[in-house]
């Protein structure tokens, strides 16, 4: 089983929710400015836990599938990280904040991973999704015939994340707009909001944004 390491980023006092962000290694640094202008954008108290992602190629995706960069399969060990989640993050996080909201945060892939997770499980109130990769082989079928069990969901996308040489990517506008659709026919709060360049713009603000959308919602 995949074992995930976890910081607590920031903690409010008395705090409302409980925001999860999946994290790879290289973003450690930029969840510091990240930080900074989420607590500009909300009043709503809140836990900011990290989780560090060794591979996510390997951890973060629903399932296999053929490499679209390099020559490494997608693993789709999603389950086993998930499972950790389920088995040690929570119930430790659990133990000190009973029944605070919970919400699942990432960007890229692990905004991809957040959505999976809400049709897995009822753990998360809400889910933030910022430039989540829904151009992932079958994902659009898949969501199509497993519904969130999610409260309320953020998407985003760059303006010009659809400009790509690989044919897959070229997808991912037509895809969000697909998934934003999904959420509207089930009935759930969501919104669709969309930012200028490409995919690697601001990550931190667009995910900054993502977060105080779900925390000003997530009640």
């Amino acid at each position: 089983m995949t074992l995930l390491q976890h910081d607590i980023i920031y903690s409010a006092n008395n705090p409302q929710a409980i925001v999860i962000q999946m994290s790879a290694t290289h973003e450690r640094e930029s969840m510091e400015k990240e930080l900074s202008a989420l607590l500009t954008m909300t009043y709503i108290p809140f836990i900011l836990c990290r989780i560090e992602v060794g591979n996510w190629d390997a951890d973060l995706t629903p399932w296999q599938a053929a490499p679209t960069f390099g020559k490494e399969n997608f693993l789709g060990k999603a389950d086993e990280t998930l499972l950790s989640l389920q088995t040690d993050i929570l119930p430790l996080l659990r133990s000190q904040y009973t029944d605070i909201p919970i919400c699942l945060a990432g960007y890229s892939l692990a905004g991809l991973f957040a959505l999976w997770s809400a049709t897995q499980t009822k753990s998360f109130k809400s889910i933030a999704a910022a430039s989540p990769s829904v151009w992932y082989p079958d994902w659009i079928t898949f969501a199509q015939s497993h519904p969130t069990q999610a409260d309320a969901i953020y998407l985003s996308l760059g303006d010009r994340e659809d400009r790509s040489r690989l044919p897959l990517l070229r997808e991912v506008k037509n895809c969000i707009i697909q998934q934003d659709k999904l959420f509207e026919q089930q009935g759930k709060k969501h919104i669709l909001e969309w930012n200028e360049g490409t995919h690697f713009n601001n990550p931190d603000l667009r995910t900054a944004r993502a977060l105080a959308w779900c925390l000003n919602n997530i009640h």
